[in-house]
């Protein structure tokens, strides 16, 4: 069994190049610190830090890096943090739904109330999709399926209204306007 490193002994290392927007980049590290909250502001930048000397992003689809990434073993470096790392670092789009915490939760209760089977997975290629979810963004998707995933009425509105929207791939639930919920960024 491999020990994980632990979080204080992580020495990060920033890039010199400016390789994402920083407007990109300080939206993406407010979810990341967000989803975080446990793990604290601090730590959460340390494994950043660290993560960023580790991978080199350039040429790798995101399934690839978030491979690269899981494959660390540090402390506090979990299935979420993981996903949000790989968001951090790339402009890629994922090719399927990556299932961890809230998401999960929200997929099976999706499936469930389908009368569609939950298979336990990591990971689900957009073409083993329901019909209802395929034509979906997956990154909205992955938010709608979290947010929601105590409200199934709630969340088959916002899937389908995802699907009307006219943002491109790779926009959050945050970028939508959500219907009667519009002073709520979802």
């Amino acid at each position: 069994m491999t020990t994980k490193t632990p979080i204080q002994d992580l020495t990060p290392v920033f890039p010199k190049k400016n390789w994402i927007s920083k407007k990109v980049r300080k939206e993406k590290l407010a979810t990341l610190v967000a989803h975080q909250k446990r793990t604290g502001y601090t730590q959460t930048i340390q494994i950043l830090g660290y993560v960023i000397s580790q991978v080199n992003p350039k040429g790798k689809s995101f399934e690839k890096i978030h491979q690269e990434i899981s494959e660390l073993s540090i402390k506090r470096l979990g299935p979420l943090m993981t996903f949000d790392l790989t968001c951090i670092l790339t402009e890629k789009k994922p090719k399927g739904l990556f299932l961890h915490a809230g998401t999960k939760i929200g997929y099976k209760k999706f499936c469930k109330s389908n009368g569609l089977k939950f298979e336990n997975k990591k990971y689900i290629p957009k073409s083993e999709l329901p019909l209802d979810l395929e034509n979906c963004n997956l990154l909205l998707l992955e938010d709608i399926l979290c947010i929601y995933k105590d409200d199934v009425t709630e969340m088959r509105r916002q899937i389908e209204l995802s699907k009307k929207s006219k943002f491109k791939e790779g926009y959050r639930v945050g970028d939508m306007k959500c219907g009667k919920n519009k002073k709520n960024k979802c």
